[in-house]
C-alpha cells in the first residue's frame, strides 16, 4: 500500500520533453541563452537518437540567429547524423557549408539530401549549380540549373544560369536567360547589366543601349554601366 501511495516521479523522456517545450517557448520569446539551457537539460533524459536529433536541430537555429555558424554547423553535423534519413537536415548542413565557402563539404550534403526527396529538389540544384560556377565548373552548372528548372522558375535561377552560360561562350542562350531574369524581377539590375554587355559583344548597339537606358530609368549609377553605354553610343555613331 505504501509503495501505490508513494508519489510517482515522470521518466526521463517525459522530462526531456518538458524542458525542451520550454526551450522552444524561450526561443520563439527571443531568449536564447534560457533556450539553450532548456535544451542542455533536455538532452541530458533522452537516449533515442530521433529526441537528439530534434534538439541538436533546434539548437542550431539559435546558433545561427545568434551568427555563431561553428556551433550550428557542429549541431547541424550531429543531427544529421543522427537521423541520416531527413533531408531537410542534410539541406541545411549544405546551406551552411556553402555560406562558410566550404564547398566540397556542401556538395556532399546535398548529395546525401537528393535522393531523400522525392520532388521539391529544385532549390538543392539550384544551390549545387551555384556551387559548381564558383568552382568555375560551368557545364556542370549548367545541367543543375536546368534541372531546377524542371520545378521552379525565378529571377535568381535564370540570372546564374546565364552566367555559366556566358562563361562557356554559349552567349545567345545566356542572353535569353538574362532577359528571362528582367521579366521575373523587374528591378534585377545585374541581368539589366548582363544583356548589355553581351549584346555590346554581339556589335548590336542599340539593344544595348536600350538595357543600359533601362538601368538609367531605375537609378542604377555604376561607373562601368556609364562607361560601357558611352562606348556603345560611339559605336552606333561610327556604324
Amino acid at each position: 500500500l505504501a509503495h501505490r501511495l508513494q508519489r510517482r516521479r515522470p521518466h526521463g523522456p517525459v522530462l526531456g520533453r518538458a524542458y525542451q517545450k520550454r526551450g522552444e517557448c524561450y526561443f520563439l520569446q527571443n531568449q536564447n541563452e534560457a533556450a539553450l539551457k532548456s535544451f542542455a537539460q533536455a538532452l541530458s533524459y533522452f537516449s533515442y537518437d530521433v529526441d537528439k536529433a530534434e534538439l541538436f536541430f533546434f539548437r542550431s537555429q539559435i546558433y545561427m540567429a545568434q551568427k555563431e555558424e561553428a556551433l550550428a554547423l557542429q549541431d547541424l553535423k550531429s543531427a544529421a547524423e543522427l537521423r541520416p534519413d531527413n533531408p531537410k537536415l542534410w539541406q541545411q548542413l549544405g546551406d551552411l557549408y556553402q555560406k562558410q565557402q566550404e564547398y566540397q563539404p556542401a556538395l556532399d550534403a546535398y548529395n546525401r539530401a537528393l535522393p531523400l526527396l522525392a520532388d521539391r529538389k529544385a532549390g538543392l540544384y539550384r544551390a549545387r549549380g551555384k556551387i559548381f560556377s564558383t568552382l568555375q565548373r560551368y557545364e556542370e552548372a549548367v545541367q543543375e540549373f536546368a534541372q531546377a528548372a524542371q520545378e521552379m522558375e525565378d529571377a535568381e535561377l535564370h540570372y546564374h544560369w546565364g552566367v555559366a552560360l556566358a562563361k562557356i561562350a554559349k552567349n545567345d542562350e545566356a542572353i535569353e536567360h538574362f532577359e528571362r531574369a528582367t521579366k521575373l524581377q523587374a528591378n534585377y539590375w545585374d541581368a539589366y547589366l548582363q544583356c548589355g554587355r553581351l549584346y555590346q559583344q554581339k556589335n548590336q548597339y542599340g539593344a544595348a543601349i536600350k538595357y543600359y537606358n533601362d538601368l538609367l530609368d531605375m537609378g542604377y549609377k555604376g561607373d562601368e554601366m556609364y562607361m560601357a553605354l558611352g562606348e556603345a553610343q560611339q559605336k552606333l555613331k561610327d556604324y
